[in-house]
């Protein structure tokens, strides 16, 4: 599902949602036996004890801390492991995962081959149903879809990423792979590598034209491989 909100472009995955969510009740299910373990609860009162809050704490609490970790009962130590492993998925509020790209508004750079520091954002570029103009959009826009975005030719823009979940993300510009700087195509391909992955990549700033990448994209590129 895409929604636009805000001059964001958001993907949600609802779909993977589910799968993911019985994939963590079936991990649930296996560890579960591991955490209710008599030296489990040992090691976890020794972690409580190694706190330095803990140890700020007065003789009593501390014992009354003490009698909580020794008291959990199988259930809630099953909810707690729910909690943190929902968490840690992504899935511990209402939403599924989804992917989020903002396209900022920046400085323009020499094109000069040189490498150059991310250049200041100056606000995310308006983004629009091509739906909303329905008597002035070209037919053939209207009949595909999308959006748009006006931009001046002495314009230039970074492409900003955020996502809670893993996602692979190809961008194409003219049909070329603005990653490889190969010709589009559906697939993923590693070698070379033809998408980002985020979280880990937070944006994307230039392009290759060819099969020659620049060295501030083939850095940001070892980041995310």
């Amino acid at each position: 599902m895409i929604q636009l909100a805000d001059d964001r472009l958001s993907f949600t995955f609802p779909e993977i949602a589910g799968q993911l969510r019985a994939h963590v009740e079936r991990q649930i299910g296996h560890i579960l036996p591991e955490f209710l373990r008599p030296e489990e609860r040992t090691a976890l009162l020794a972690e409580l004890e190694s706190r330095w809050g803990f140890r700020r704490l007065d003789g009593e609490a501390q014992d009354r801390h003490r009698l909580r970790v020794l008291t959990l009962t199988a259930d809630e130590i099953e909810a707690a492991l729910r909690t943190a492993a929902l968490r840690a998925a992504g899935l511990h509020d209402a939403s599924c995962p989804a992917l989020t790209i903002v396209f900022q508004r920046t400085l323009r750079i020499p094109d000069d081959g040189r490498t150059y520091p991310l250049p200041a954002g100056l606000g995310a570029f308006p983004v629009r149903s091509v739906d909303d103009f329905p008597t002035t959009a070209p037919a053939s826009w209207l009949q595909r879809g999308g959006v748009v975005m006006p931009m001046d030719q002495s314009e230039a823009l970074w492409i900003r990423f955020s996502a809670r979940y893993p996602c692979v993300v190809k961008m194409v510009a003219g049909k070329i792979n603005a990653v490889s700087g190969a010709a589009w195509t559906a697939e993923l391909h590693s070698e070379p590598q033809d998408y980002v992955v985020v979280p880990g990549q937070p944006w994307l700033d230039e392009f290759s034209v060819g099969t020659k990448l620049s060295f501030s994209a083939q850095k940001r590129r070892s980041q995310v491989l």
